[in-house]
């Protein structure tokens, strides 16, 4: 179960899935001259940036994340292969996070203005 979700929070396939579609429908709305496909891609580009904003807490669960968010841990002199991964992990979050705030707000312009082409 863990593993089916560490892939679903995968960053880089949230992101292409989430950009091949507005791609897909950017096309489709081209050859068919109608744009409110394109502009309906921006709410699964949105969705995919929510994923990724929440990626901490949908992978650790409510509980461990909150644990988390209030345990101060000094670590060992030399990192356990443990601390190691969740150090990586820390990592990744903050580059989901991050993509997934541009991928929301490019996400909910196309989402509101993208039909108006």
């Amino acid at each position: 179960m863990r593993r089916a979700l560490r892939n679903l929070l995968n960053t880089k396939m949230v992101v292409t899935i989430s950009v091949a579609w507005v791609v897909f429908s950017l096309g489709l709305s081209a050859c068919h001259h109608d744009w409110k496909w394109f502009g309906r891609s921006g709410a699964i580009l949105t969705l995919g940036g929510a994923i990724l904003t929440v990626r901490p807490l949908l992978r650790l669960g409510p509980g461990e994340f909150y644990r988390g968010q209030h345990m101060i841990d000094g670590g060992n002199i030399v990192p356990t292969p443990e601390e190691k991964a969740a150090e990586r992990e820390a990592q990744d979050d903050v580059t989901a996070s991050l993509m997934g705030f541009i991928c929301a707000v490019v996400g909910t312009i196309i989402w509101a203005y993208g039909d108006l082409i």
